[in-house]
């Protein structure tokens, strides 16, 4: 017995005795941030965030004077309400997932160790609401909500229950608490070794909407240095564009745009064309530039701005009517300037790729010679007027890349 209890007994305590420890060596902390309904942009002044921004890097602040802790997780997660359709609920989830990862994004923590997650819609959030409410009909609607059903169907349900009363209420004091990025840091003890962390973390996530844990984040991971204070998130990017309106003119273009810091970037857009649009009595033939500054309303430089530009263009424009417009001795380039407003909607999970909607108008300067629309039609007048009107249309695509400080942090930095 005295053997067993040697080779067998004391070995498997020892081992009991080291797991305990180590797995109660986790621990969470979660931060929301929320968002106005339809918004994926971070506003500081909009319910707490701020606060809430500030109370995220005092904790890290004060992780990284505690010598006995180690951050060894980040959690990031984007959500929406259950107003839009799924696919729009789906970009909107990750465009605030992504709008969040930005916010976040001057920390010091590896990026092989951040867990991203695209909600879509947080039904245990949603029923956690609902269940600590005097709702009339409060179990049959958790019902709906814990069901197994897709998507579509519960929210229809939901929509049509009680005629539809529940929803508005639901509306009224439920909708808002969904719009949210999160943001969970796990901290381990530098005391023990660094083991996989595993459902620990109260994050909702997908395999966790099916019963599944989420998958293990592994630490340590390494909180800001020295109890500094994480540096705001600042742009730092350069995207490659191509407007689609354009090329339906059959207008080759392409632009590049660069983000000079928080609200400010700088676009320079090319516009070439020699063709005719299959009649020689129809063309739209224009080499242009249109270089333009823009103004972000958000610090990340998303959603909306205006831009002020400046122009210029050679052209040969008919429209198959009696007169052909060229500048004059084709040298004579319209000059000018305008304003424009657009808005920027990501595309991707990553932010990386986007579409910009933007239209624009300004005052040119022409002097063009006007000919007679056939075939070596001659010159009927040659005139100098100031142009007024629409001088942009924009679909434009855009793929982005990080540079600066974004950039040197891939290269062997945390973020």
């Amino acid at each position: 017995m005295t053997r067993i209890c040697r080779t067998i007994l004391l070995p498997l305590l020892t081992l009991l005795c080291w797991i305990q420890p180590v797995s109660a060596q986790r621990d969470s902390m979660e931060f929301r941030i929320h968002f106005r309904s339809g918004s994926m942009e971070v506003e500081a002044d909009y319910a707490g965030n701020s606060r809430r921004l500030a109370a995220l890097r005092d904790y890290l602040r004060a992780l990284s004077s505690d010598s006995t802790v180690y951050v060894a997780g980040l959690s990031l997660s984007g959500s929406a309400s259950l107003e839009g359709s799924l696919a729009f609920n789906t970009s909107l989830a990750a465009g605030r997932l992504s709008a969040v990862e930005r916010a976040v994004s001057g920390l010091s923590v590896p990026d092989s160790l951040i867990e991203r997650h695209v909600l879509n819609i947080p039904w245990r959030h949603l029923a956690k609401i609902i269940g600590g409410s005097s709702l009339p009909g409060r179990e049959d609607i958790l019902e709906i909500i814990r069901s197994d059903a897709p998507d579509t169907v519960r929210i229809s349900h939901l929509r049509h229950y009680d005629g539809g009363s529940a929803w508005e209420w639901m509306l009224e004091e439920c909708f808002g608490g969904l719009r949210y990025g999160g943001i969970i840091v796990v901290t381990g003890k530098k005391a023990t070794r660094p083991v996989p962390v595993h459902a620990a973390v109260a994050v909702e996530t997908p395999e966790a909407e099916a019963g599944n844990s989420p998958a293990p984040v592994y630490g340590p991971l390494v909180p800001a240095a020295g109890g500094e204070e994480p540096p705001q998130t600042q742009p730092s990017g350069l995207y490659i564009k191509s407007n689609a309106a354009g090329w339906i003119l059959f207008m080759a273009n392409a632009a590049f745009e660069a983000d000079l810091a928080g609200h400010w970037s700088v676009s320079v857009p090319v516009y070439f064309s020699t063709i005719n649009y299959f009649t020689p009595t129809i063309k739209f033939r224009v080499l242009g530039f249109q270089p333009e500054v823009r103004y972000w309303f958000s610090p990340e430089n998303r959603g909306w701005f205006l831009g002020a530009h400046f122009g210029m263009a050679w052209y040969n424009i008919a429209a198959d009517g009696p007169w052909r417009y060229q500048d004059h001795d084709g040298d004579s380039p319209a000059l000018g300037g305008g304003i424009s407003v657009g808005y920027r909607l990501p595309l991707s999970r990553n932010g990386r790729w986007n579409v910009d909607f933007s239209i624009g108008a300004g005052a040119y300067s022409v002097h063009y010679d006007m000919f007679h629309n056939e075939p070596d039609g001659l010159l009927a007048r040659t005139v100098k007027r100031t142009y007024w009107g629409p001088d942009s249309f924009e679909i434009t695509f855009s793929y982005s890349f990080d540079t600066g400080r974004k950039a040197d942090r891939r290269k062997g930095g945390g973020r």
